[in-house]
């Protein structure tokens, strides 16, 4: 497998960017779009006897990050059972709620098609 995956998922203004530098066993994400930059860290672990993802996150002051960053982590690492570290930056002037809906369903799809390239 390459060290390097991307997937681009949506248009416009709620296009998201999602690429995966492999580390060892183990996987940094960055999730970003509109103006990116780094607004949350998140981090996901697969607990075995449980067989569910855990996940933490930081968030910086006055970002709303976090949630990209907590659902994709935990999401990402229940999935293929290793760890994960999600950077979440997402920021759009005068975003609508619709857009942060639209934005949200793209991370999940492009999170989903990360997962199922890897189980392939």
């Amino acid at each position: 497998m390459d060290n390097r995956i991307s997937f681009q998922i949506g248009e416009g203004r709620t296009e998201v960017q999602l690429e995966v530098n492999v580390i060892g066993e183990d996987y940094l994400v960055t999730i970003t779009g509109g103006k990116e930059h780094i607004g949350a860290v998140g981090t996901g672990a697969f607990h075995e006897e449980s067989g569910r993802g855990y996940s933490s996150v930081i968030a910086f002051p006055g970002h709303k990050d976090d949630r990209l960053a907590k659902k994709s982590s935990e999401e990402i690492a229940k999935k293929v059972k290793k760890n994960v570290v999600v950077v979440s930056g997402f920021h759009l002037e005068n975003i609508t709620p619709s857009e942060i809906d639209k934005v949200m369903k793209n991370t999940k799809k492009a999170v989903s098609r990360f997962i199922s390239f890897i189980e392939s």
